[in-house]
């Protein structure tokens, strides 16, 4: 019988290097979501106050999802739509990164000294994921 290999999931076992990384991505991503907001309420044409009561309880794909929708009501140059677009894209793709970061499980491996994360879905049925290996 294959003995059963323990890995280590204890985050205060990640390097500081590693959780200044996390920390970072998740602080800036914060304000990029501050600057969704402000650019939902000026699209509105309301203050950021007023935009901070509309904003501030909806989750990070409504706001990309209302600044598009309320973007393409104010915004009459389609170039400028464009660029938004494309901006958006990329805010989606770092949104998803950073969702790897802060919702997967970090584990070590004690044998490699490697790091990696778990991803767990469970919407249909469930599924567990191996994420980036990391020395």
């Amino acid at each position: 019988m294959t003995p059963i290999k323990e890995y280590d999931f204890d985050p205060r076992n990640l390097p500081p290097e590693l959780l200044n990384a996390i920390g970072l991505a998740v602080a800036s991503f914060a304000q990029t979501e501050a600057v969704m907001e402000m650019a939902i309420a000026g699209c509105l044409g309301i203050d950021t106050e007023y935009g901070a009561a509309v904003t501030t309880h909806m989750p990070a794909p409504l706001r990309f999802s209302v600044l598009r929708s309320v973007a393409e009501i104010s915004i009459d140059d389609l170039d400028i739509l464009d660029e938004l677009d494309e901006l958006l894209a990329e805010l989606d793709t770092a949104f998803n990164k950073r969702n790897d970061l802060i919702h997967n499980e970090w584990a070590r491996d004690p044998d490699t000294g490697k790091f990696f994360t778990i991803k767990e879905r469970a919407r249909t049925r469930y599924e567990l994921e191996l994420g980036s290996v990391l020395t």
